[in-house]
């Protein structure tokens, strides 16, 4: 048996930490002294305070690790092998969020660089004038929160697709997102998902829309507010105010690409000549 003090050593944690494992039903000493309450534990638990070191290392939380590993012993290599999967994709989702941060830094140092404002790529949005036709559209109108926003919008799409593949209906168009006007709650968003389809059928609608202002974005959804704030300041300066929902159009469909870098978007804002 090892005191308190030796497990530890070996295992380069603090006691503290170990009578927290203990408290949260993680790790249990093998044996407790009634006379003194010297907590000792036995050779066999090694392996199992070393796991947990491990899982620890690879940002799993103790709950997740509680899970994996038992109250009482070394989980299955299947129960591993699945967390460290689910894992794997979470850190390489970070591990792209950080590298999308980095290449804006990197971008940002240059323009100060040069000369130029940190926000001077503002001017460098083009914004222009253009008539929308009016479309015949399958649609799906949803209220989402701001969570179920993040998580993407293909589930929604996936619907729409699937109705135009079972019932053979004919696609005229990229799919469409069109944000209506906030509800009173402000963490829920009412967006409408869409597809233009020549076939008028159940579930369809004119989409019509008239003079917009439009503006490209080449890249990740992250610049996106990017293009709005744009709009609203070339909308001011030119005497213009908006009147409808704008809607985004996906030129290069997010599944169609492995790089958010070969993103396509129009982003179009229905307005009015302000009088």
């Amino acid at each position: 048996m090892l005191s308190i003090g030796e497990f530890s050593r070996i295992c380069e944690v603090t006691p503290k930490t170990l009578r927290y494992y203990e408290e949260i039903g993680l790790l249990y000493p093998e044996e407790i002294s009634l006379e003194n309450g010297y907590r000792y534990y036995s050779i066999k638990q090694l392996e199992k305070m070393l796991l947990i070191n491990r899982l620890k290392s690879y940002k799993l939380s103790l709950e997740e690790i509680k899970v994996i590993t038992g109250a009482m012993g070394v989980s299955s290599d299947n129960q591993i092998l699945s967390a460290l999967i689910r894992q794997k994709g979470l850190l390489l989702n970070q591990i792209e969020k950080i590298s999308n941060i980095i290449r804006q830094i990197d971008f940002d140092i240059q323009q100060i660089k040069v000369g130029k404002s940190i926000m001077s790529y503002l001017l460098d949005i083009d914004v222009k004038l253009v008539e929308y036709p009016q479309q015949n559209i399958l649609y799906l109108r949803r209220k989402l929160t701001h969570e179920e926003c993040l998580n993407g919008y293909s589930q929604f799409f996936c619907k729409l697709y699937q109705k135009i593949a079972t019932e053979k209906l004919t696609v005229m168009g990229p799919a469409i997102t069109i944000y209506h006007n906030p509800s009173c709650d402000p963490f829920e968003f009412e967006i409408e998902f869409a597809v233009p389809i020549k076939e008028v059928v159940t579930g369809t609608r004119d989409f019509q829309n008239g003079l917009c202002v439009k503006s490209t974005l080449n890249g990740s959804y992250a610049n996106i507010t990017s293009i709005y704030a744009r709009q609203q300041e070339w909308a001011e300066s030119n005497g213009y105010d908006f009147i409808r929902s704008p809607f985004e159009l996906y030129i290069t469909e997010p599944n169609a690409t492995n790089t958010p870098d070969d993103y396509i978007t129009e982003i179009y804002y229905p307005v009015i000549k302000r009088r």
